[in-house]
């Protein structure tokens, strides 16, 4: 009789276990981000920019972010030279983001004739957050950390939606933005030849 008792009681915690394993993968919420990198030229156009785009070192560029809940975001840039942190900071959900503000830019020296970004946003459950805020981390490192999670991680989704900067006229295809999806980090990478 007590084993009768025992099985029932295995059965009903590993139903239960199980119920619970469903309802915490249910209700988990994936990261859902809008990535726009704008470059504007000196001619008062602009562009949403690709990965393997020229870039000329008279353009400058911005970084529109949104999120659809509260994550943190940091940037980095890589050359063949240096290694700079762009951008760190948290990003409120359902708010637009322009860095490095509205009203300032970025821009290349044209001293190398190619340049990364990487754009890491992440939940406070990452894993390795704390090596991407730790400040006595040098930018190397983290970028070599960061190449490694990018290469692991390709397993984004993501579909075609307009711009957050909305373009005038027409929204033709080529100037789509992308809406990303991931599990607790997404990274997008951007490379770029200086001219």
């Amino acid at each position: 009789m007590a084993t009768f008792f025992s099985y029932l009681l295995l059965l009903y915690l590993c139903l239960y276990q199980i119920t619970n394993e469903r309802y915490a993968s249910f209700y988990k919420e994936n990261l859902i981000v809008q990535i726009d990198l704008v470059i504007y030229s000196d001619k008062n156009t602009f562009r949403i920019a690709r990965n393997f785009d020229r870039i000329n070192k008279n353009e400058k560029f911005q970084v529109i972010v949104k999120s659809k809940s509260d994550v943190r975001l940091v940037i980095l840039n890589k050359s063949r030279i240096d290694c700079n942190f762009l951008s760190n900071i948290f990003i409120n959900s359902n708010r637009t983001y322009y860095l490095p503000s509205p009203k300032e830019y970025f821009s290349f020296d044209g001293l190398n004739k190619s340049e990364e970004i990487y754009i890491v946003i992440f939940q406070r459950n990452y894993k390795h957050s704390d090596l991407l805020l730790k400040p006595s981390s040098d930018c190397t490192y983290k970028w070599e950390f960061i190449n490694s999670q990018f290469n692991d991680l390709l397993s984004i989704k993501s579909k075609p939606v307009p711009p957050i900067l909305q373009l005038s006229g027409n929204i033709r295809t080529s100037e789509l933005s992308e809406e990303i999806e991931g599990e607790n980090v997404i990274i997008k990478k951007y490379s770029f030849d200086v001219e």
